[in-house]
């Protein structure tokens, strides 16, 4: 019997082609200068380990999001090329069923996002990925969460969309419900770039494809120094680079997870989200974590996972 290679491994071995195209690339952004990183570093063992999922058919967990149906649910998918469905757990790995979406295809689900609008609670996905810049345009799904004593098949709702300045690959997505917007973070961009797409938006036709907004850069995150383009394939390392994002309920709050670290923005009541992540944001250091590029926010705690099968779960405690 052939071993199943590592996580890292097949990361590795995934991404190869795309590590090429982004040797070259990054070599583009040698105008990028170091910028001090002077957010806060948070003492270590704050991050505890719940968990670990007990389904072996989650084995590439791209997308974490809290269900508003039933508290210490959680919800999660696979990245792209693999079946359209969602999956219902606990934190400590326990499953609870999943969903089918009859009318939707994984192309390259990245993230996912869970809101509560007039009542409803409702699950996001995006499907944004797009590791060589190569797709005309890309979609987000809409559900409504699933009650799981229901049957575990579900229609959704798609909203195609492409980027004003040109493909983008992107993994993060928030929902601000009461401003009914969608956010998208940029990966591959130095600085990342921040869009947005109205939630419910509506085509004047069904073969129409919208166009997001661009808003700015962020630059609060860490930016890389010219070396560290120059060895980021070879060190297979891209720390910069934002995985995963969300947003509190109540609009005060936003997180973005990085390969090695989550940054913590508080939003201050007159400011846009564009704003609020131009501040200095709290950094946790996730330390040997690998392969994080799942992340969800409940007031005070962030939930987050990584791309491996029987992957484990952590949570993260936010200090007030």
């Amino acid at each position: 019997m052939t071993a199943e290679p590592s996580p890292d491994a097949r990361a590795r071995r995934r991404d190869t082609p795309t590590m090429l195209v982004m040797a070259l690339c990054l070599m583009t952004f040698s105008a990028c200068a170091a910028d001090e990183n002077t957010a806060t570093n948070l003492d270590d063992g704050i991050v505890v380990e719940t968990g670990r999922m007990h389904n072996a058919a989650i084995h590439e967990a791209s997308g974490l999001a809290l269900s508003h149906r039933k508290n210490g649910r959680l919800w999660t998918m696979n990245d792209g090329q693999s079946g359209p469905v969602l999956y219902a757990l606990s934190d400590d790995g326990t499953e609870h069923g999943s969903v089918l979406l009859t009318n939707a295809q994984n192309v390259d689900w990245e993230d996912l996002a869970s809101f509560e609008l007039d009542g409803t609670p409702w699950l996001l996905v995006a499907d944004v990925g797009d590791n060589l810049a190569s797709r005309d345009h890309v979609s987000i799904i809409i559900v409504e969460e699933p009650d799981l004593s229901r049957p575990n098949v579900l229609s959704s709702r798609q909203i195609d969309f492409r980027y004003p300045d040109g493909p983008r690959d992107v993994e993060a997505v928030a929902v601000d419900a009461r401003e009914q917007l969608v956010y998208l973070l940029s990966k591959r961009t130095v600085p990342a770039q921040l869009y947005s797409v109205p939630l419910f938006a509506t085509a004047s036709n069904s073969e129409e494809v919208l166009s997001a907004s661009y808003l700015g850069t962020v630059a609060s995150l860490p930016r890389p120094t010219q070396d560290d383009l120059d060895r980021a394939l070879a060190d297979m390392n891209w720390y910069w680079q934002p995985t995963a994002m969300d947003f509190s309920a109540d609009g005060k709050r936003a997180i973005i997870l990085t390969y090695p670290a989550v940054f913590i923005y508080d939003r201050q009541d007159d400011e846009s989200w564009l704003q609020a992540l131009q501040r200095t944001p709290t950094r946790i250091e996730l330390g040997g974590i690998r392969e994080a590029e799942a992340a969800a926010l409940n007031l005070n705690n962030i939930f987050l996972t990584v791309e491996a099968r029987l992957a484990p779960i952590y949570r993260i405690r936010i200090p007030q």
